[in-house]
Order: C-alpha cells, then structure tokens, then sequence
C-alpha cells in the first residue's frame, strides 16, 4: 500500500502512470467488490469490479477536483462517504456513528444538496 496521498495518486493517474492507478485500484478494489457482493451474485462481482476500474481509467481526464467534499461540514462528509464510497445503509452508518436514523438522513440529505450545489 502507498503511502502517498490519493489526491497525488490520481494527479499522477491522470497525467498516465499507470502505476498509480494500480495503487489506487490496490486500496479501493476490495471496497468495491464488497459493494458489489451486497447486490451481485458472487460470481458476477469480480468482473464488475474490473470494469468499474476500467471505466474510471477511462473517465479520469474528466474527473474534477474533490476540494467540494473536503470543505463540507465533517458530519456530511462523514455520512456521505459511508453511504457512497462504503455502501452502507442508514441503519449501518447509525449503528457506526451513534447518530440517531433522522440525524443520519438529514445529513445524507443536506450533505447530498451541498454537493449538488458544488458540482453544479
């Protein structure tokens, strides 16, 4: 694992070195197929998560600059990540941060409006 910072990582996946891309995939990977084992059969998952990664090398010269999310308020990010980049469930992200069901969904929610607003 690296020990350099993912925004380096896919700065210098961008600009082509494909070994970062395999540190990035190396970290991220195992997430992802977890993700995808929740809502594909097992045998599906690997071939999936090969193609997730196939499609982001493909779509990296587009990708934007993550400082949106970094300048959210930590309980947004905090439960937006869990949600997006984890794949949990409300309960889940209630259970692991002792924050209430209705305090977890007003922070998807207004987390979900803040980031709407810095994308657009």
């Amino acid at each position: 694992m690296s020990a350099r910072p993912d925004d380096e990582l896919v700065r210098a996946a961008q600009a082509g070195d494909v070994g970062s891309f395999e540190m990035l995939y190396t970290k991220y990977a195992p997430v992802v197929h977890s993700i995808l084992l929740g809502r594909l059969p097992a045998v599906d998952a690997d071939d999936v998560t090969q193609n997730v990664f196939l499609s982001a090398w493909g779509k990296l010269a587009s990708l934007r600059d993550p400082a949106a999310i970094r300048a959210m308020p930590e309980a947004y990010r905090e439960t937006l990540m869990m949600r997006l980049v984890e794949g949990l469930s409300g309960a889940e992200i209630s259970e692991r941060t002792g924050l209430t069901p209705g305090s977890v969904r007003v922070n998807l929610h207004r987390g979900m409006q803040l980031l709407r607003e810095a994308l657009s």
